[in-house]
């Protein structure tokens, strides 16, 4: 059922749309107009074909596609794709959509973002049981192949509860070509690909696109289940062809001027936190990797700026890579992470002894506050996504609101002692050759923050399963970014 109350200006005739169903809601979206918001009443909306949000809004009067507040109503589908998104100035807001297909190979995509679709956001949503919940790539509409630019994915929870039993691509952010995507403050959490090569990311930028930003991201490979080779945040994922699909016509470079900042990223195990694979001008950032084999650089294109970041293992250098390396403090083993912080295993990032990274990074022009929004404006960074300046008590275990005051700070004061004897990072291991990409939310509802803050400050929190489970492992964690590496160009054990 479809209502709507018509709103008029001088630049288009706009519409409150109330839906009731999945058959007013495909009507909504057939029948858009620039200014309609269409708001889903609380219920059910069953999807057996996908929306194709085809009509262009403007950057003045933009489509929306919004529930009130998230979890009250809910998407199923069992279709290949869900909303395919081909014309710009589109917004989703506190959307739960679910894929439901028997067979995994049939559930793609919640979004397919491509062609025009430039200006696209997809906000406070909850977007889980897909091979990739969102798919960004070109589209020849006629007269020659484009590429979305200028997305925006926030404040939003993607996961699979179960292993995707497919052959097909496990990523829940892929993105081929296009311009300045920003992915930002989201959990990104359990992606394992049970099929094929098994190998899957959390999330990259490829195919010739360029000034991809990921910032504040918790990534979480393996928090609810395990299994394969799971990768956090890359550049350039496991590469592009043929060479049509790319940006310039051109997959020899992958991404360029790409930015990696203040993210959390961990339990990883298996390979790197971050991947950077024929990636051009990347800059690496204040990010905090914990649990997983370090940070690879690949192929003689490739070149990164990569400054005040911690973490488990090393950065590396592969076939002729070039890295600029400042203020990183790498190879912690579990006794650095749990001497220096409250919880790591647990994805809490309390600060224990600051000693080596209070102060201690570069003060850079590309990261002006941290995870928290927290502003760096003490004289210099800390190292890692955390600035503990004691202005905020930053909740490390769920992504910040832009309208979360964070709380008071501790009474007690983290030692930063130079007199102390600081823990000394191991090497570490250089050896290992497997890329694992998995990302767990979890929610803590006595804490601000969370995805859904859009809504009601609160956290989405994922679904009921995921608070027993979160309740019997923690009283206090929520998932952290991780960066994923992607599979190599050559043949290795894992990777193709």
């Amino acid at each position: 059922m479809l209502t709507a109350i018509l709103l008029f200006s001088s630049a288009a005739i706009a519409a409150d749309v109330s839906v009731t169903d999945a058959t007013g809601l495909r009507d909504a979206i057939d029948n858009a107009s620039p200014g309609d918001v269409i708001t889903l009443e609380p219920g059910s909306y069953p999807l057996s074909s996908t929306l194709n949000c085809d009509t262009a809004g403007t950057v003045n009067d933009p489509i929306t596609v919004r529930v009130e507040t998230l979890g009250d109503a809910m998407i199923t589908a069992d279709v290949v794709i869900a909303f395919k998104v081909s014309a710009p100035y589109w917004t989703f807001e506190n959307l739960d959509i679910q894929g439901v297909c028997a067979d995994h190979s049939n559930c793609e995509h919640a979004f397919q973002i491509v062609g025009d679709a430039d200006n696209t956001t997809i906000r406070g949503s909850r977007l889980h049981d897909w091979n990739a919940q969102i798919k960004g790539n070109g589209e020849d509409p006629g007269g020659g192949r484009v590429w979305p630019d200028d997305v925006l994915i926030e404040h939003s929870e993607l996961y699979s509860s179960t292993g995707r039993q497919t052959g097909n691509p496990v990523t829940p952010i892929d993105v081929v070509g296009g311009q300045r995507w920003i992915v930002r403050a989201n959990f990104i959490h359990d992606f394992h690909k049970d099929g094929g090569n098994t190998v899957s990311y959390a999330a990259f930028f490829k195919g010739h696109g360029a000034d991809g930003l990921f910032e504040r991201n918790l990534v979480a490979c393996e928090y609810l289940h395990s299994g394969g080779v799971r990768l956090g945040l890359s550049l350039g994922g496991g590469g592009s062809s043929p060479d049509p699909i790319c940006e310039q016509s051109d997959c020899s470079i992958e991404h360029v001027r790409g930015t990696l900042r203040n993210n959390i990223i961990a339990r990883c195990p298996s390979d790197v936190c971050v991947y950077l694979n024929e990636a051009v001008d990347s800059k690496i950032y204040n990010n905090t990797l914990y649990d997983c084999t370090g940070l690879d650089s690949r192929f003689s294109v490739t070149t990164a700026d990569i400054r005040n970041n911690v973490l488990s293992g090393n950065i590396r250098e592969r076939d002729s890579a070039t890295n600029t390396l400042g203020t990183n403090i790498t190879g912690m083993n579990e006794s650095d992470w749990t001497n220096w912080f409250t919880d790591p295993a647990n994805l809490d990032f309390t600060l224990v002894d600051g000693y080596a990274i209070v102060d201690a990074g570069e003060t850079l022009n590309d990261v002006a506050d941290d995870f928290c929004l927290n502003s760096r404006d003490d004289g210099a960074n800390d190292i890692g996504a955390v600035e503990y300046d004691g202005d905020v008590a930053c909740v490390t275990t769920e992504p910040w609101c832009p309208d979360d005051g964070g709380t008071p700070t501790d009474t007690d004061t983290p030692d930063t002692d130079p007199t102390d004897t600081p823990t000394t990072p191991p090497t570490g291991d250089d050896d290992d050759d497997d890329d694992v990409d998995d990302d767990t939310a979890a929610t803590d509802t006595t804490d601000k923050g969370g995805c859904g803050c859009a809504n009601s400050g609160g956290p989405s929190g994922g679904l009921g399963v995921l608070l027993a489970v979160i309740a019997l492992r923690r009283t206090r964690a929520r998932a952290t970014d991780w960066l994923p590496v992607s599979p190599s160009r050559a043949p290795s054990p894992s990777r193709p």
